[in-house]
């Protein structure tokens, strides 16, 4: 569960992601019209998904913030975000992580033909991140 605020547009989501078959991500989105830091009462009657059981307890546990940029691939159902300028807060603690860049090729399906793929896998050593 997390809530999300995109400075561009000055929106804001409360969402729920969990797994899916075969792995993949499901997230259901509510807009709301702040940056959500508690749990919303009737947040769960306008979600299309289950909520945890005694959801109301669910705290903030870590705040992070960073840049993003989209690349789209025209050609096919595919886009790359690379996530910049990545700060962490929790705990009292703050951790900046200059010089670092989260990059995802995001895909219907795992496509490893893609010139994304193919071009940074030749460069770097790919590994999955949990940002939760």
């Amino acid at each position: 569960m997390r809530s999300r605020l995109y400075l561009d547009t000055n929106q804001s989501f409360l969402e729920v992601k969990w797994k899916a078959k075969r792995d993949r991500t499901v997230k259901s989105r509510l807009q709301t019209g702040s940056f959500v830091t508690e749990w919303l009462p009737d947040a769960g009657d306008h979600l299309d998904c289950e909520v945890p059981p005694q959801v109301e307890l669910v705290q903030p546990k870590l705040l992070n913030a960073f840049y993003r940029t989209t690349l789209v691939n025209k050609g096919c159902a595919e886009r790359v975000t690379l996530d910049l300028g990545l700060v962490f807060f929790g705990d009292g603690l703050t951790i900046a992580l200059p010089g670092i860049a989260i990059a995802e090729v995001k895909q219907d399906g795992v496509d490893r033909s893609s010139r994304y793929f193919f071009a940074w896998a030749a460069i770097l050593c790919p590994t999955s991140v949990r940002r939760h």
